[in-house]
């Protein structure tokens, strides 16, 4: 089966630096996949560059088995839908006008049902008729994941989509995207919170200095000695009341002057 993103020996630089090197991953219909690492590792850079948002300085990104750079801004359009770590929005208009942005290639009647059904995906049906400027962080970042639902993609790609959000939303969001892997998107999320990548996702891509270190299952790619080497934690794998959780214990501060 021919993967939705694929990454083929991808390197890129910012200003002359490395901030992602001989990075290779595959998602795939029907899965969920995070990528994690501590700040600066290159995550938001590696995804960016799979969707042809910044160049590759060395290897291939491939959206649906085409390079990416080959494709027209619609055609990526139709084959991944993104949605960037802090989104902005420029306009006061109501959340279902907002969400109905990601399908403009529909008529107007049929993409304000799309982005009413997006809205009513994400819990956010009772702010559909609000002004977005009205909206709390938190209420705003549900509608833009409604505007990313509204695209219709199979490829739908979240950079730390959970970052302005209480619990059970983050909860909520993940399982909104779980369900469209259910019904056969690949989604491609990056994520700051280990248990909920544990959690959550089929695959983790774990991002070390600008190098991926790890693509597996979650219990394999996060390894008491992965934690410890790339983000300097003790980790403990322990059964709690709903699955697997990771104990974490930081790095042990002196306390004399407290």
């Amino acid at each position: 089966m021919t993967p939705l993103l694929e990454l083929i020996d991808a390197s890129v630089q910012l200003g002359g630096r490395a901030v992602a090197q001989s990075a290779s991953l595959r998602v795939h219909s029907g899965e969920v996949v995070g990528v994690i690492g501590p700040n600066g590792a290159g995550k938001t850079s590696l995804i960016r560059a799979a969707l042809g948002l910044l160049p590759l300085a060395q290897g291939a990104a491939l959206l649906g088995g085409d390079p990416v750079a080959g494709l027209s801004p619609q055609a990526r359009a139709a084959r991944s839908g993104y949605l960037p770590q802090g989104g902005r929005i420029a306009w006061g208009i109501e959340a279902w006008r907002l969400a109905s942005l990601g399908a403009p290639d529909l008529p107007a009647a049929q993409a304000r049902q799309v982005a009413l059904v997006a809205l009513e995906e994400v819990g956010a049906a009772h702010l559909a008729g609000r002004s977005v400027f009205g909206l709390s962080g938190g209420e705003q970042s549900r509608v833009l994941l409604a505007r990313l639902l509204a695209t219709r993609a199979p490829l739908l790609v979240c950079d730390e989509p959970v970052a302005n959000l209480d619990p059970a939303a983050q909860l909520e969001t993940l399982a909104c995207l779980r369900g469209r892997a259910a019904a056969g998107a690949g989604v491609l999320v990056t994520l700051h919170d280990l248990n909920l990548a544990f959690a959550a996702c089929d695959r983790l891509v774990v991002m070390q200095g600008a190098r991926i270190v790890a693509d597996a299952p979650p219990h394999q790619a996060l390894t008491p000695q992965r934690i410890r080497d790339a983000f300097g934690l003790a980790a403990t794998v322990v059964e709690g009341p709903y699955g697997p959780l990771l104990a974490l214990e930081g790095p042990r501060r002196a306390h004399a002057d407290l």
